[in-house]
């Protein structure tokens, strides 16, 4: 589990919180918060409610992403998590830290574990938005 603030991280040193994966490419994040300023966070929220079989794809995703991480640590980890009492949080929540599993809270979250797993629907929801919107863009330039 890492230990130390990463540059430009809000989440302090030892947090039971650090990502395993993120947006590190500048265009990716700028195309991402694109959509996220056009609202896409909640037409895929409205998306995701009225889909009994999506909502229960992304709940296995995110227990998927908390036994990853569980399986991540080492003893001396399991150990500092015991010790704080963090051992229920990190068994029990979900990708950045989301705790009801049917809820969409950052496009980009979902769509770094969409690009390191191919196992997050929000972020494959995410990526088919970023190909349209690629293609308007190149039939714009011709």
């Amino acid at each position: 589990m890492p230990r130390t603030r990463t540059k430009g991280s809000s989440v302090p040193k030892s947090s039971p919180f650090q990502p395993f994966t993120g947006l590190r490419q500048r265009d990716l994040k700028a195309r991402v918060s694109t959509l996220e300023d056009q609202q896409f966070v909640l037409t895929l929220q409205h998306r995701l409610d009225a889909d009994e079989a999506a909502k229960e794809k992304m709940v296995q995703s995110h227990r998927e992403y908390a036994e990853q991480r569980w399986q991540m640590m080492t003893p001396h980890d399991i150990e500092l998590v015991k010790s704080r009492g963090w051992e229920f949080v990190l068994r029990n929540v979900g990708i950045a830290g989301i705790r009801e599993f049917t809820n969409v809270k950052c496009l980009h979250t979902h769509y770094a574990h969409y690009l390191a797993t191919g196992n997050n629907l929000i972020g494959e929801w995410v990526q088919r938005l970023l190909d349209s919107a690629a293609i308007k863009r190149t039939k714009g330039l011709k």
